[in-house]
């Protein structure tokens, strides 16, 4: 009878026992994916809580990039405050890597960078993206040559960063 017991509390306390049973291996495992353009849309026009849409926007992302038309059309499908907020938080993040992964093309990230200044004046990134402007634009002049077309059309702004 002991020893019957012991193997009864043996198995109690095995690794075995605290594997969680088939019971919830039937719920829905949630989708962590980024929304698309389409959830967005759903849930504004479902009457979601502006909160709620803010709060699923910045924890889950953005599977898109948002145009200033695209902003404009979610507003007038009912994108509240929060959910503006949310929306414009995660495109500046998006432009932000798109601009600092940019690091073969200094036309490109040059182009990158003046978009995002354009668009997030007020970016904690600005005075970085400004910089690093600069230096493309040195990059450019050094590349292409002093007397290029390239480097022409660049030469007046240049000369006002530098010279300013």
């Amino acid at each position: 009878m002991t020893k019957m017991f012991l193997i009864l509390a043996l198995f109690i306390n095995s690794p075995a026992a605290l594997i969680p049973s088939s019971a919830g291996a039937n719920q829905p495992v949630q989708d962590t994916r980024p929304l698309s353009l389409k959830q967005v849309e759903q849930m504004i026009e479902g009457g979601f809580d502006d909160e709620v849409v803010a709060r699923e926007i910045s924890e889950l992302g953005l599977a898109f990039r948002l145009s200033a038309a695209t902003l404009e059309q979610l507003i007038k499908r009912g994108a509240g405050e929060r959910t503006r907020r949310a929306l414009l938080r995660q495109e500046e993040r998006a432009a932000y890597a798109a601009y600092a992964n940019e690091k073969q093309d200094p036309s490109k990230r040059l182009a990158l960078g003046k978009e995002f200044l354009r668009r997030h004046p007020r970016s904690e990134h600005a005075a970085e993206v400004g910089a690093g402007n600069r230096k493309a634009m040195l990059e450019i002049f050094d590349v292409v040559g002093p007397r290029s077309e390239l480097a022409e059309h660049y030469r007046s702004e240049l000369a006002t960063v530098l010279f300013s």
